[in-house]
């Protein structure tokens, strides 16, 4: 089993002036504990194959992956820090909640309204990945370095995203 540590990574931004531009991002470890209770997750191996019901945020470790429907307990999850996305092209974010693999347009309806925050921390965002996640109002792409056809396509909720230096 994953030891979860005491203190988890909060991402930090520094924008320029308009507030539109990212000019410096750090991690910092100290997070507000008052503004989130983490979901406790299950492991097997390296996997994260469910999680407790009660919670609002839920950081991934580095080397851990989530299972299809892993997260389909967590029904007041409002943030999601991923190190990085899994998955093949393709591949949507409505996989973690609702076990689907590929877009037919209407997999963003899986993602519970719930979720309105995802941070990802590298990699790159498949195409069609939040496809219709109507309901998520920000996106961190801290250290991506790409993102691809419709990555960030039909997300109608949207207000903020915050880009990294990568990108």
């Amino acid at each position: 089993n994953y030891d979860l540590p005491t203190t988890f990574p909060c991402v930090k931004f520094k924008a320029t002036e308009d507030n539109t531009v990212v000019s410096q991002i750090s991690i910092n470890y100290e997070c507000n504990p008052t503004k989130y209770v983490d979901v406790v997750p299950t492991y097997e191996g390296d996997t994260i194959t469910s999680v407790s019901e009660t919670g609002n945020r839920l950081i991934v470790p580095s080397g851990k992956t989530i299972a299809a429907k892993a997260l389909a307990a967590a029904t007041n999850l409002d943030t999601l820090v991923l190190q990085s996305v899994q998955g093949e092209e393709n591949t949507h974010f409505a996989y973690y909640f609702a076990g689907l693999d590929n877009n037919d347009g209407t997999n963003g309806t899986k993602v519970p309204s719930s979720i309105k925050h995802v941070v990802v921390l590298s990699g790159s965002i498949p195409s069609n990945y939040f496809y219709s996640c109507t309901n998520i109002t920000r996106v961190d792409l801290i250290g991506v370095t790409a993102i691809n056809q419709r990555g960030l396509g039909e997300m109608s909720g949207l207000k903020e995203v915050f880009l990294g230096n990568s990108l």
